[in-house]
């Protein structure tokens, strides 16, 4: 049974990825690299497409990761982890670091 938790999870995982593809699709007006306030028009191409490749590179090695593949198996919890936790001295009373805020 869990191997097969492991497989859904990572085809969903990749499928998730892969849904940012929908950004380079012109005719699905919610997914529009035409609008941004952060990137200049002239460079929203590259931009956009630097962070749609890296996203779908980041979700495939999530996937294998829970798949079980050989080195990646090991990164799998610091990959899916939250931020680190403090150590003793910092200032937060709940291990959280003071510039992470939930």
């Amino acid at each position: 049974m869990i191997v097969l938790v492991r497989v859904v999870a990572g085809v969903l995982l990749l499928a998730h990825g892969l849904v940012h593809l929908l950004y380079l699709a012109q005719d699905v007006p919610e997914f529009s690299i035409e609008e941004s306030w952060l990137v200049p028009e002239s460079a929203r191409p590259r931009v956009a497409l630097a962070l749609i490749a890296a996203t779908i590179a980041g979700f495939a090695v999530l996937a294998l990761a829970v798949w079980g593949v050989p080195g990646l198996s090991m990164a799998w919890p610091i990959l899916a982890s939250s931020p680190p936790r403090c150590p003793s001295h910092c200032s937060s009373r709940s291990g959280t670091p003071g510039w992470y805020s939930a």
